[in-house]
């Protein structure tokens, strides 16, 4: 209690917390020499990622699986401790509880908006089809002019209806 002001009370000390890693982070920066540039190069991220990092702005950030990997390439680059960076880093993001998994609806496509998919899929196989029929009806019109196959000759003469007899040769003398 205050000896000046007997209802006055002093509040208790809060623990500080933990140096935030977006300061480790400039800090790993300054004193290793480098701009934002250099380590947005060194660690294949882009500078308004790192400036995000060093502002502790999170929500400039993607998810945190991302951002502990983003601390981890900046620790190495920068040479500095990767535990406490990540700790401090857990002391101010309070992790998302998991999204349950969505109920599977059955319907049809049409309510799903698959309309258009399964209209798709019918002109395909109409027009693959089309096609096969104008390979199936062009190879059997052009059937006589595969090679190894001969067209018959039409006939001017009425087929025989007996034994076919050789012609006797005109030259030949008759046997004596």
């Amino acid at each position: 209690m205050n000896a000046d002001n007997p209802q006055a009370t002093i509040a208790p000390a809060s623990p500080p917390l933990s140096e935030s890693p977006g300061s480790m982070i400039r800090r790993g920066r300054e004193s290793a020499g480098m701009t934002v540039e250099e380590l947005a190069t060194q660690t294949k991220l882009a500078p308004g990622q790192i400036d995000a990092l060093e502002r502790d702005d999170y929500g400039a950030l993607l998810e945190p699986v991302y951002v502990r990997g983003y601390y981890r390439k900046c620790a190495k680059v920068l040479v500095i401790e990767e535990e406490p960076l990540l700790r401090a880093y857990a002391a101010r993001v309070t992790p998302k509880a998991p999204m349950p998994p969505a109920k599977l609806r059955l319907g049809t496509g049409a309510e799903m908006g698959g309309g258009r998919s399964w209209r798709g899929m019918v002109i395909v196989i109409v027009v693959v089809a089309l096609a096969g029929a104008a390979v199936w009806y062009l190879r059997e019109q052009r059937g006589a002019g595969v090679p190894g196959l001969l067209p018959v000759p039409a006939t001017t003469q009425p087929a025989a209806t007996g034994p076919v007899q050789p012609e006797a040769d005109a030259e030949a003398t008759p046997a004596e």
